[in-house]
Formats: C-alpha cells, sequence, structure tokens
C-alpha cells in the first residue's frame, strides 16, 4: 500500500489542525527519533551478526562495548510468576 497525493494532504492537513505552530518542532523530534531508531536497529543488528564481541571498529570500541552491555539489559528474560503456593 502506497500513499496517495490525496493522503499526504490529508495528514498534513491534520497535523496543522492537531499542531499549529509547533509542527516544525514536531516534525524535527519525529525526525531525530527516526534518526536513532535506525542507528539503534543497525547496532542491534551488527551485535547480532558479529555476536558480543562484534565492534564498528578499534576507533569506537568503548562505543559498541556500551551498546552490547545496552543490549543485554534490554534483552531480560521473562520469568512467568509463581503459582503462589
Amino acid at each position: 500500500m502506497s500513499l496517495s497525493p490525496f493522503h499526504v494532504v490529508i495528514i498534513l492537513v491534520l497535523g496543522v489542525l492537531f499542531f499549529g505552530r509547533n509542527l516544525p518542532e514536531v516534525a524535527k523530534q519525529i525526525g531525530s527519533s527516526l534518526l536513532e531508531f535506525r542507528k539503534g536497529l543497525d547496532e542491534w543488528k551488527e551485535v547480532r551478526v558479529h555476536g558480543k564481541g562484534g565492534g564498528r571498529s578499534a576507533d569506537s570500541g568503548t562505543e559498541s562495548e556500551e551498546s552490547v552491555e545496552r543490549f543485554e539489559m534490554l534483552g531480560t528474560k521473562f520469568e512467568p510468576p509463581s503459582d503462589g503456593g
């Protein structure tokens, strides 16, 4: 499914109605959020492909270790609740 020009116009009109003067700030925040999401997704893919020891380069070794720790923290295991007995 693709967006037609009509759909884009409707989205823009709704954006102006809801956000008014703050629309440029909201668009900037959405753009930066998408950029951070893509960076995180790329790091996650890299860690998944290369394992825990995989980093971007020797220059960013500390950064890759921090990202591995962050992903390990986010990847906590689910523990089902006990039966309460």
